[in-house]
């Protein structure tokens, strides 16, 4: 069986059923991560109507995330650790593209003056999301391996013992770096600094 690295290369010099194999492998993840924003979703009193939105604004997600993966063939991946960060690099930049648009929306909607249509789902979480982006950003400038960590974790949805494995560090450090790399981002957001 051939491991991850060896597909990453051989995707990156075009063999087509490598590709098939690394978009099942990160498909299947992002339907993991999706499944688990459904059921957050549900859980917040999302009615069955906006769930069906969700999933298929999930389902273009996942497509935008391998339509973007695919054109990035021609970066030069030495490991599955570069793979792993660039999928949940990407995930995390067409969320924010998705929580953009979904502010344009809201703002747009502010001009009307319709109080059902006002009604959008997460008017906070986006301006939530799109700063805890930037705060992750400068995590990232000032220190890279928790920021690595969070990505891992939330962008890309694996336990802390993938991680460990994926980075060759321990579990320990997995967990110190993510509870540092949590209460850095809390402490510059709640300072204002974005």
């Amino acid at each position: 069986m051939m491991n991850l690295t060896q597909l990453i290369h051989k995707w990156q010099s075009g063999d087509k059923f490598s590709e098939e194999k690394l978009f099942s492998v990160t498909y299947e993840q992002f339907r993991r991560i999706a499944k688990e924003s459904i059921q957050k979703q549900k859980s917040l009193g999302v009615q069955p109507k906006n769930i069906e939105e969700i999933i298929h604004s999930t389902t273009s997600l996942v497509h935008d995330a391998y339509i973007k993966i695919s054109s990035a063939q021609t970066v030069d991946l030495k490991n599955s650790r570069e793979f792993y960060m660039l999928v949940a690099t990407t995930m995390r930049h067409i969320l924010v593209d998705f929580f953009r648009k979904q502010n344009s929306k809201k703002r747009d909607v502010d001009a009307v003056d319709n109080k059902e249509i006002k009604n959008i789902p997460y008017s906070h979480e986006l301006e939530d999301y799109l700063t805890l982006d930037k705060a992750i950003e400068n995590l990232l400038d000032s220190f890279p391996r928790p920021a690595e960590i969070l990505q891992l974790k939330y962008f890309f949805g694996f336990q802390n013992k993938e991680i460990a494995d994926v980075l060759n560090i321990s579990e320990s450090t997995v967990d110190k770096d993510l509870k540092f790399a949590r209460g850095w981002i809390k402490l510059h957001i709640e300072k204002g600094k974005y």
